[in-house]
């Protein structure tokens, strides 16, 4: 009778041990799992920021496209050395023309090492109307030629920031219409602008008297 109480006691030991072993092994994965479900959890706060960040850098593509429609000031440099018919049909358009070219092409040689009626000390022009004639600052224009006076305002003083260095042109179209034009600075040339010259003759003295007065 012993024998048998005996045996069922470890029966019942047996069993007991089973089931909490197979309790151990249920459990067990649960922790790692829990951590498992933790990284995931941590790894997904991190790519919030990431997703925040890429908003500003896309309003700032936003932006730049804004300032890229903005027309570039090289257009306009280009659109000035424009050539028109020659000899001259139009004499605004021609002044217009030749202040572009002189700004925007190959730059003018220095004052004092060049002839001021050599049209190779304009090389914008030259490059655009080779068959230009440059005349004295007294003599008038014509649609094929260009008055020019190329020396300082004041030819007989110093040359200074209120005495800068002058290139005065006229030129006249075949309707007779005249304009004139100055190219003017110190030390280098930085101001191209047309000039009003009203009734007055046709060439670079009679405009250089309208900048003197």
């Amino acid at each position: 009778m012993s024998t048998r109480l005996l045996a069922i006691t470890l029966l019942i030991s047996a069993a007991v041990c089973a089931v909490a072993c197979s309790g151990d092994d249920k459990e067990e994965p649960r922790g790692p799992l829990d951590k498992a479900q933790g990284v995931a959890t941590q790894v997904t706060l991190p790519g919030t920021p990431l997703l925040q960040n890429a908003t500003p850098a896309l309003t700032a593509l936003a932006g730049g496209t804004a300032t890229a429609s903005t027309p570039p000031v090289p257009s306009t440099a280009s659109g000035s050395t424009v050539s028109v018919p020659f000899p001259f049909e139009n004499a605004v358009q021609a002044r217009e023309s030749l202040l572009g070219n002189a700004r925007f092409g190959p730059p003018m040689d220095d004052l004092d090492k060049s002839d001021p009626l050599d049209t190779k000390a304009y090389p914008g022009w030259a490059r655009v109307y080779p068959s230009l004639r440059l005349v004295g600052s007294s003599i008038n224009a014509t649609p094929q030629t260009v008055s020019v006076y190329r020396n300082l305002l004041q030819d007989k003083q110093a040359p200074s920031a209120t005495n800068p260095k002058l290139i005065v042109f006229t030129v006249m179209d075949s309707k007779g219409v005249c304009a004139a034009g100055v190219i003017r600075g110190y030390p280098n040339y930085n101001d191209y602008a047309p000039i009003d010259i009203g009734t007055s003759a046709c060439n670079a003295s009679a405009t250089v008297a309208i900048l003197r007065r």
